[in-house]
């Protein structure tokens, strides 16, 4: 600031002192309001931030307790990411492949559309087949809109169709009041989401659906979770789930699921191998193998059905070996057969009954794949109480059976040849695969 002169002496002017006052005064309000300009809108960026957390949690916290369940029965390896994340969108034909997986209970395409077919595009391969059995149009899903965002409304109207098409299912339709904004939505939207909401496949936020809002994976969740359980589709058979709480094993947590027909102390019995580092529940197993239980099943079942109905009178080596092959894999030892059906025919022995794998009790102990299994016979007919069963003779140790009928469990051994998936039973004595052998009334010779 320029100073006059006067009389030699030097001075600022009273309205030049005012001035700079007046900027530094001004100076330090606009520093104050800047600052406090930034701390409001810090503060309401916080407060947006920890609004919309709260939102959200509220919009996916109930969907969570589905997470588990999905991983549970393997369906989050379907997903496109391998994760079953309440948050994630899904594509259209992403959402396709979840629900031919959780109608069939698959993750492998091939073993059920006939063949190889090529990728054209993402998921092409589930979207169409999923043409072929109705489930979806060629304009529901196609190579130029694959890969957008799935709405709620497509995925029920997927379900649904799955349910009536696949399942041969009846919907059911009748609007309960339960859906407020269920006129707002057309024809099929209103048959899927009704459907939906009556058979409690859909149970969360069910007053207003919103169903044209893109999908999150936690809605999707929900729906697998109580479509396979609400129709049995995890299981082969048709067996049914066990909801009845006095059947519930104490150990249910190493099964991923437990079915009707099995009694609670086939799934309590205690698996082999647990110590072994490669040992796997069958809660583990069953995300692996579980398109292989219904050849398991048959495979083991017809092996040892076959073995519990020997009759001295038409039994021969040769029978024996042809029947059993497609079951085994390896061939029967030829000194086996030859010392057991001697056996039966020189002591007229003829047992009848049968073989119930206890689904889905299978594990793997290390080694070996083991199948628990409830074997039934009645011994209708022998002049001896040694060694009624097949490979019995075998290491030299004889089984005394001194009663008429048997009931026990064992766990079987089955194996694959490399390269190969299919399972096939390893040739075992009854005796050693026994699972409680105490309960089983089979007895050793010398013990």
């Amino acid at each position: 600031m320029k100073e006059v002169e006067n009389n030699g002496m030097k001075f600022t002017p009273s309205y030049k002192k005012n001035n700079k006052k007046r900027i530094e005064k001004n100076t330090k309000i606009d520093k104050k309001k800047i600052i406090f300009f930034i701390s409001f809108a810090v503060i309401l960026i916080l407060v947006v931030t920890i609004f919309s957390i709260v939102i959200s949690n509220i919009k996916y916290k109930k969907y969570y307790e589905f997470e588990e369940s999905i991983k549970k029965y393997g369906f989050d390896e379907i997903y496109d990411n391998k994760t079953a994340n309440t948050k994630d969108k899904i594509t259209k034909s992403e959402a396709v492949k979840i629900v031919v997986s959780s109608v069939y209970n698959t993750s492998d395409i091939e073993g059920i559309s006939g063949g190889n077919v090529e990728e054209e595009y993402n998921n092409s391969m589930w979207v169409e087949f999923a043409k072929r059995m109705g489930i979806i149009t060629t304009t529901d899903v196609n190579a130029t809109n694959a890969n957008e965002y799935a709405t709620y409304s497509d995925v029920i109207r997927y379900f649904t169709n799955a349910k009536s098409k696949v399942l041969k299912l009846d919907l059911d339709t009748e609007d309960k009041g339960i859906v407020k904004d269920i006129n707002k939505y057309n024809m099929d939207e209103k048959f899927g989401i009704l459907d939906m909401v009556n058979s409690e496949v859909i149970t969360k936020n069910t007053s207003k659906i919103k169903a044209r809002k893109n999908v999150f994976k936690g809605q999707v969740n929900e729906i697998i979770k109580n479509f396979v359980e609400n129709y049995n589709t995890i299981t082969i058979q048709n067996e049914k789930l066990n909801i009845n709480k006095d059947k519930i094993p104490v150990n249910e947590s190493e099964y991923p699921y437990t079915v009707i027909s099995v009694d609670k102390e086939a799934y309590e019995i205690e698996f082999n191998g647990k110590e072994n580092k490669d040992f796997k529940s069958p809660v583990d197993l069953f995300k692996e193998q579980k398109e292989y239980y219904n050849q398991i099943k048959n495979n083991t079942e017809g092996y040892y059905n076959y073995l519990l109905n020997i009759d001295y009178i038409t039994v021969s080596e040769e029978r024996l070996k042809k029947d059993l092959r497609k079951y085994l894999l390896f061939d029967l030892n030829d000194e086996d057969v030859k010392e057991y059906v001697k056996h039966v025919k020189d002591n007229k022995i003829k047992i009848s009954g049968s073989a119930k794998v206890q689904l889905p009790a299978i594990y793997f102990d290390g080694t070996y794949y083991r199948v628990r299994t409830k074997i039934d016979f009645v011994v209708e007919s022998s002049n001896t109480e040694k060694n009624l069963l097949f490979l019995d003779l075998k290491n030299g140790n004889d089984k005394i059976y001194k009663d008429k009928e048997y009931s026990f469990y064992i766990d079987t051994y089955m194996s694959n040849a490399y390269g190969n998936k299919t399972l096939y039973n390893v040739q075992k004595g009854f005796y050693e695969m026994l699972a409680e052998p105490l309960k089983s009334k089979i007895e050793m010779a010398g013990e």
